[in-house]
């Protein structure tokens, strides 16, 4: 391994003797002056927003317009398990668009977070998609 930095360490000195580049000046550090505390003279008081209120959690459910054995499972399987969580599930939305999977579902969490799951509603999914929106914003 010093046979290695030998080599190199002549080669930069000379490339620094031929090329005439000074040699590294010591920086000089000047103290940091001491910062005083910000006062406050009063604490923020906080406003009540007129109108605002806890956002109902909604699961909007997509299910397809034609036979799907998965809407109607989720429908058997898992809504009531939301519904006893307190999320609020209108009836299933029946349509057909090109491109998605069914069920798919769109979520409107208690916090005012408005995102889809494209798959199976679960626990895990809805986490994962949860995580997912909050990192989009």
């Amino acid at each position: 391994m010093l046979d290695r930095l030998v080599p190199l360490g002549m080669y930069m000195l000379a490339a620094t003797v031929v090329l005439g580049c000074p040699a590294t000046k010591p920086v000089d550090l000047k103290p940091i002056p001491p910062v005083e505390p910000a006062t406050v003279s009063q604490p923020m008081q906080a406003a009540e927003i007129p109108g605002s209120k806890a956002v109902e959690p909604t699961i909007i459910v997509h299910s397809a317009s034609f036979d799907c054995p998965a809407c109607d499972r989720w429908i058997a399987v898992e809504l009531p398990n939301w519904k006893s969580l307190g999320w609020k599930i209108p009836k299933p939305e029946k349509d057909a668009i090109a491109g998605k999977r069914y069920p798919w579902f769109e979520i409107i969490d208690g916090d005012g977070l408005h995102f889809e799951v494209n798959d199976y509603l679960t626990k895990n999914s809805y986490e994962v998609a949860r995580k997912k929106a909050l990192g989009s914003k």
